[in-house]
């Protein structure tokens, strides 16, 4: 599994665009996203601004995906 984080929605849009069967769900205050993009299982969210922030979406995804 791919692992990606944004910053702010914009920067999610062109890859959110891109993925197979995409299936939104909400985890820990964060909306994620879990498609395909060529072959490979992603997900992606934006965690907003900061680096508290980014840890909070990182932590999630570490532990619970």
């Amino acid at each position: 599994m791919i692992g990606l984080i944004c910053s702010v929605d914009f920067e999610c849009v062109k890859i959110h665009n891109e993925l197979s069967k995409g299936r939104t769900f909400p985890l820990g205050g964060l909306e994620f996203i879990r498609g395909g993009l060529s072959g490979k299982e992603v997900v992606l969210t934006a965690s907003g601004v900061g680096k508290t922030n980014a840890a909070h979406a990182t932590t999630l995804m570490a532990e619970r995906l």
